[in-house]
């Protein structure tokens, strides 16, 4: 079996410093979405079910250090603020996305399905690896 998936990206915007230990998001639409922080100095891909909740995690990650997902918050805010003297922090979200199965007939991607999301989002980590991008999702690249 042979998946295929497209899409384009869109830019959501910058993320900004607020101050020395803060960040500014940009304005997203409370959608579901597969998104990429890109920097020079490395790229996150993540998938949600709200880009705006999910980029406000990012500014105020919460939890404690033994839950998991405030734990990947506050690691990708750790990157950006990193990230951020070294050139611009973009957030851009897939968009016109379709997947085919053996060279067939492409049909639309329906974010609000997790599934497809993680299909998308994994195409995206694994193709960033095989080009050699710094990949913050890689666990060896952390």
């Amino acid at each position: 079996m042979n998946v295929g998936v497209q899409f384009d990206w869109e830019e959501v915007g910058e993320i900004t410093p607020n101050d020395a230990s803060d960040i500014h998001v940009p304005k997203a639409f409370r959608e579901p979405a597969v998104y990429k922080i890109q920097s020079k100095v490395g790229t996150y891909v993540g998938e949600t079910k709200d880009l705006k909740r999910r980029l406000g995690n990012y500014c105020k990650p919460g939890g404690s250090e033994l839950t998991k997902k405030p734990r990947t918050n506050r690691r990708i805010k750790s990157k950006i603020l990193h990230a951020l003297p070294h050139g611009e922090v973009l957030v851009l979200k897939a968009i016109n996305l379709k997947y085919s199965i053996n060279g067939g007939q492409s049909v639309p991607i329906n974010l609000d399905k997790k599934h497809e999301r993680l299909l998308v989002e994994n195409a995206i980590i694994t193709a960033l690896g095989l080009q050699g991008i710094l990949n913050w999702n890689d666990p060896d690249q952390r």
